[in-house]
């Protein structure tokens, strides 16, 4: 069980990197969409249930600067949180990242993440709206 939770947590992890690596905004939108009811988001939510040392996993990653970190760490507790019906510790969570991704936004040289960013305005709404 753990080995498998670690597997989707890992799988999460490596496209995050994957999207960002290859500027691909629609794959970030869809990993960014934590209300979407996705398949692959509600397991990740069970995985990090289950797997309770996700912080270790993102500082092993030789692909996430600290930067990078800084918006992933909490958008994995926005996803655990959202899915245990926690929404005001989901928002909490997601407006932390949300404020990392922003600041990672604006160094980048082009708005390839721009329907990234509204999908984050997005989910901040809904979360707001629980």
């Amino acid at each position: 069980m753990a080995y498998e939770s670690q597997r989707r947590i890992n799988d999460y992890l490596n496209r995050f990197s994957d999207s960002i690596t290859y500027e691909d905004g629609s794959s970030l939108k869809q990993l960014l969409s934590v209300s979407s009811n996705s398949h692959s988001l509600l397991s990740l939510g069970d995985a990090l249930n289950n797997f309770q040392d996700v912080n270790r996993l993102i500082k092993q990653s030789d692909r996430f600067t600290q930067q990078v970190g800084e918006i992933v760490a909490p958008l994995l507790r926005c996803i655990q949180n959202y899915r245990a019906g926690n929404f005001v510790d989901a928002y909490g969570s997601l407006e932390k990242s949300a404020n990392s991704f922003l600041q990672e936004f604006r160094s980048w040289e082009s708005a390839w993440a721009m329907e990234a960013l509204y999908a984050v305005a997005y989910e901040i709404r809904v979360l707001a709206e629980r």
